[in-house]
């Protein structure tokens, strides 16, 4: 029997913020209309935000809603996502996210779900996962770029950056031409004021990447084939792109030529309306931004284009089914 006929039962589990949420229901309509049974599993308020399904979709796809804990010490009332905190809050909504752990596990147990799409967060899935046979694919909402710059999990997992300045140079990994793929020191010392100090993202996704049976990016070979080959070399796992990507976007496309990064100062990360103005002219106006247009004006064939995304998301759908039906869940 061709594996691709018998549908899977597949539980989405995003991070919560808006950013993560709409890209995995994205992905779980994609998969509903080919016929597989979703189970979109998030907080109450995180549910409630979501748009209405279409008809056709509403019997495939199930919202899971668990309990969030409103005694976090350090986390607002009512708090269920990151766009309802400041940005120095979000380490309590991490810990409060961890607690979900006992919920969804009483869900699992009770399911016959086949696979887990989950996010950069639940480091706890992987221990989770094996014993009730369910397989684990680790959805990035970020571009390929942003994880190759990141690393293979022994880095992520280990000492080699400890400090917001450690992620400001290119690091040693990266074996295809860059040079200006790194992280300012503005936005890594944001970065660092809402990680859990006692998991932090770096672990988080280490563990994630070693738990899971594949990863699938917001990406594309025709936009990052160095970067997707490299993910796979540093993973030693399969690496599936879906179509943009987010995370360290502007010096991506600076350095490819599509567009400029407007220039801010190195510790703040502030910057002038001069140099907005400045940076729009040579984009928009002067003679040697016209590469850049010429460039930009080819790249719409890539990110404007619905059936190139698509066929990207066709082609996830294809590994999935193959790598694990009802029959062979579990078998890696």
């Amino acid at each position: 029997m061709d594996q691709r006929n018998e549908k899977l039962h597949i539980a989405m589990f995003p991070w919560l913020a808006y950013g993560h949420i709409m890209p995995f229901l994205h992905v779980s309509k994609f998969l509903a209309q080919k016929g597989h049974r979703i189970s979109y599993i998030s907080t109450p308020k995180n549910i409630s935000r979501l748009p209405k399904l279409p008809p056709h979709l509403s019997s495939k796809i199930s919202f899971i809603e668990l309990p969030f804990p409103q005694n976090i010490d350090g986390l607002p009332p009512g708090a269920e996502s990151t766009g309802d905190i400041p940005v120095h809050k979000v380490p309590y909504l991490k810990k409060a996210y961890d607690t979900l752990q006992v919920p969804l596990t009483e869900f699992l147990k009770t399911s016959d779900v086949n696979w887990i799409i989950h996010d950069f967060a639940p480091y706890w899935l992987p221990e989770i996962a094996p014993p009730l046979r369910i397989n684990l694919v680790l959805f990035s909402i970020f571009n390929a770029t942003s994880f190759a710059f990141l690393g293979p999990p022994s880095a992520l997992l280990g000492n080699l950056r400890t400090r917001p300045e450690d992620f400001t140079k290119v690091p040693d990994w990266i074996d295809y031409p860059c040079n200006n793929i790194a992280y300012k020191l503005y936005e890594m010392v944001t970065h660092y004021e809402c990680m859990d100090e006692d998991v932090s993202d770096f672990q988080r996704i280490g563990m994630v990447i070693q738990g899971c049976q594949f990863a699938i990016l917001r990406s594309s070979f025709e936009f990052e084939p160095d970067e997707i080959r490299l993910l796979r070399k540093l993973y030693q796992k399969p690496v599936v792109p879906i179509g943009s990507d987010q995370g360290l976007n502007a010096r991506l496309l600076h350095g490819k030529k599509v567009g400029l990064e407007i220039e801010r100062n190195e510790v703040d990360g502030s910057f002038t309306s001069d140099l907005v103005a400045q940076t729009i002219r040579k984009v928009m106006v002067d003679p040697e931004g016209e590469p850049l247009r010429a460039n930009a004006w080819a790249m719409r064939e890539i990110f404007g284009n619905e059936e190139m995304s698509n066929n990207s998301l066709e082609e996830f759908t294809r590994f999935i089914e193959e790598f694990g039906s009802p029959s062979g869940a579990g078998q890696v």
